[in-house]
């Protein structure tokens, strides 16, 4: 089972908002790769030129700002809320919304929360606690 799966439909999945589709289209219509990605349905690809896009977005203040806020809206956030797997499940769900490939990654805006709620196939193996620097935390897989 890959990242993305054709066979593979949740039903909890987060629709992208229009808005932040619009700025993402607005972001990746000058990326070749991209719209190669849509064309061909290559999901994994066109989920990195999507996340790739984005780099320099910033907060205005602490987890606020327009484009921040449009990732937040994707999975039910409000504005101030951490953002992080909010961006990360607006990725999703606009390949999701160009490709027609769901991942089966849980849809929800907390990183434990997908990690404890998406298949146990789907999440990355983790190495042992003392192969990663001494301030690293680890998420054991239970």
């Amino acid at each position: 089972m890959g990242f993305f799966s054709e066979t593979s439909m949740k039903s909890d999945r987060h629709s992208p908002t229009e808005k932040s589709v619009k700025l993402l289209d607005k972001l990746l219509e000058s990326n070749a790769l991209a719209q190669d990605c849509i064309v061909k349905k290559r999901a994994r690809q066109l989920f990195v030129e999507t996340a790739k896009a984005c780099v320099g977005i910033k907060e205005v203040s602490t987890n606020k700002g327009i484009e921040v806020e449009l990732f937040q809206k994707t999975v039910g956030l409000s504005a101030g809320d951490a953002w992080c797997m909010a961006f990360m499940q607006t990725c999703l769900a606009y390949v999701e919304s160009k490709t027609n490939i769901k991942s089966p990654l849980h849809a929800a805006g907390g990183c434990i929360n997908v990690w404890q709620e998406s298949p146990v196939e789907q999440r990355v193996k983790l190495l042992p606690l003392q192969r990663f620097p001494a301030k690293a935390y680890a998420i054991e897989n239970k």
